[in-house]
């Protein structure tokens, strides 16, 4: 059974990733309020992250299509690859 919580999430991806977007924002503008907001953003996105590929098609050839076109104009080929925020990791396999 779906819980009251795990329906409003369902129903607001864009909500959600408006609001991730100002928070992770907020944090590299002003990084001296990190310690003021980490446990914060750490419960928001882990309350999140369960489904999020499939609420916001993540891993699908939409999302990764501008990746892959990135991957194609990088030259030499890099042999490592750094990837900082990698949400659920769909990129970064991708990458891989």
């Amino acid at each position: 059974m779906i819980s009251p919580m795990d329906a409003k999430r369902s129903d607001s991806p864009a909500r959600d990733r408006r609001l991730g977007r100002a928070l992770n924002n907020l944090v590299a503008r002003s990084p001296w309020l990190w310690p003021l907001v980490r446990r914060r953003m750490r419960r928001f996105f882990s309350e999140r992250a369960a489904g999020w590929d499939e609420r916001t098609g993540a891993g699908g050839v939409e999302h990764l299509a501008p990746l892959a076109a990135a991957v194609l104009e990088v030259s030499p080929s890099p042999e490592r690859i750094l990837d900082v925020g990698c949400g659920t990791g769909a990129g970064t396999l991708f990458l891989a």
